[in-house]
């Protein structure tokens, strides 16, 4: 009998990576909900700045908090199997220490993860996830890294990754 192997899921945390999660609360959101769509993705998220907050509210306010775990949104997207779209939408915006990148907030709501096109913002929102260390490519790669990998090699910014207008690169094993 073969045992069954569990890949370790990075984290960020005591690895060198910042982790910046932050989402822009309008007039016409409720901070409720934007704050637990934050947490199902980021459930240490410290809400205890925000719980006065009223709905509706004259102004617009960014909830952010740092050294947030990446854990469960790795978890997630890997058991959504989207780790390579997640990695190239980590890269996007890569250089040198930094990187940002948006999830939809009411994907997040629902407790799954989603990527707008780059530059668009979609219907509830984002949140925006900042990613601040050395050697954040290799992290990127590592955090997102799949057994597929091993038959059809990916890496940051290879042919097979998102055009820069979010489009997909086709490819197909057999043209290799």
């Amino acid at each position: 009998m073969t045992p069954i192997m569990h890949q370790m899921r990075l984290s960020g945390r005591d690895e060198g990576i910042n982790v910046v999660v932050s989402s822009l609360c309008a007039a016409c959101d409720d901070p409720e909900k934007v704050i637990q769509s934050i947490k199902n993705i980021f459930p240490e998220f410290d809400t205890s700045s925000y719980e006065n907050q009223t709905f509706p509210s004259a102004q617009k306010y960014l909830i952010t908090e740092e050294n947030q775990n990446m854990s469960n949104f790795i978890q997630i997207v890997n058991d959504q199997r989207i780790l390579d779209t997640t990695m190239d939408h980590m890269a996007f915006a890569l250089s040198d220490r930094n990187t940002r990148f948006n999830i939809s907030r009411q994907a997040a709501a629902a407790g799954k993860i989603a990527f707008p096109i780059p530059g668009e913002t979609p219907f509830g929102g984002v949140i925006e996830i900042q990613l601040i260390g050395d050697d954040l490519p290799q992290w990127i790669e590592a955090a997102t890294w799949h057994s597929g990998r091993q038959h059809v090699p990916r890496g940051i910014g290879d042919e097979f990754a998102m055009r820069k207008d979010g489009e997909v690169r086709h490819w197909h094993a057999n043209d290799r």
